[in-house]
């Protein structure tokens, strides 16, 4: 991983690798220019803007759920021809869609780089996702390991049946269902699979954005009571940014934004406070957490 420090921080870095999807000089002046006007427009005609590609109605109607998340991460380009197409290509080469795949490879980065830590021929992996949704990131590194021949077990925790049926179905494309169980249940009352299962490794990217502050501290001190040391817990932040005000207004994809200093400054009320560093994709949208007990 190539980090450079954000200034200001010896603990916010942001990944500058090559792999992650970037925007030009140009892509950003239009980015501007197109969500100023979706975002200024009255609800009706920004609403109607937005729907012209459905893929992005879709994203709407399932905001906060794991289908809308599969629209992005799952979005390839290809061709721009007829007039649903070329809105997917405007409406996901945006730079939230653009930062949330660049989250999906960071998670990867550093899950697949605990797994690798972690690995002995003694005995499995063991990763625990709390809040999974479809456990893409999860399902795929799983994926990557047993090409290497590195046995890894996990949990998908999700209170949405549908998101679970939904990463069966993905486990299964990707043969690694049998290294896989799932189980519906909150997070809230999660705490004594926690600590059954035995994790070497927790997520939950991606939850804590729907969390209050107090909540966020809450959360993590109640998995810090719960796990044994050296366990790491891998979260993440979405930072305030230019397409924020579109995103909750017409898309009603309502999420707590939070500065990369803000949520420094909340990790630090925790008793995780003294073992986190906070890494961010290139454009500055998502930060993932490595957390260690």
């Amino acid at each position: 991983m190539n980090t450079k420090v954000l200034p200001g921080s010896k603990l916010i870095k942001i990944d500058i690798d090559d792999s992650y999807e970037r925007m030009s000089w140009l892509s950003r002046a239009f980015n501007f220019v197109w969500i100023m006007i979706a975002t200024l427009l009255p609800y009706n005609l920004s609403h109607t803007l937005l729907i012209q590609s459905k893929k992005a109605e879709i994203i709407k109607i399932y905001s906060t759920q794991y289908r809308a998340l599969e629209e992005m991460y799952t979005f390839k380009g290809g061709s721009i021809k007829g007039w649903g197409r070329f809105f997917d290509f405007i409406w996901l080469t945006q730079r939230n869609p653009r930062a949330l795949r660049n989250r999906l490879k960071l998670f990867e980065k550093i899950l697949e780089d605990e797994i690798l830590q972690r690995h002995s021929s003694e005995k499995e992996v063991r990763v625990l996702s709390l809040g999974s949704g479809s456990a893409r990131g999860v399902v795929e590194s799983i994926a990557n390991m047993k090409k290497k021949n590195i046995p890894v077990k996990a949990l998908l925790i999700d209170k949405d049946i549908n998101a679970i049926q939904y990463s069966r179905q993905l486990s299964k494309y990707f043969d690694v269902h049998d290294n896989i169980d799932q189980r519906q249940i909150r997070i809230e009352d999660s705490y004594e699979d926690i600590k059954a299962f035995n994790p070497d490794i927790i997520e939950m990217v991606g939850i804590l954005d729907y969390f209050k502050d107090e909540q966020v501290a809450r959360i993590l001190n109640n998995i810090f009571d719960t796990i044994k040391p050296g366990v790491t817990l891998i979260t993440a932040n979405i930072n305030k940014n230019l397409e924020e005000r579109f995103v909750t207004k017409t898309v009603r994809w309502k999420m707590i934004h939070r500065r990369p200093k803000e949520f420094y400054n909340v990790l630090c009320q925790t008793k995780f406070k003294d073992h986190f560093d906070i890494i961010y994709e290139p454009l500055m949208v998502h930060g993932v957490v490595r957390i260690m007990k």
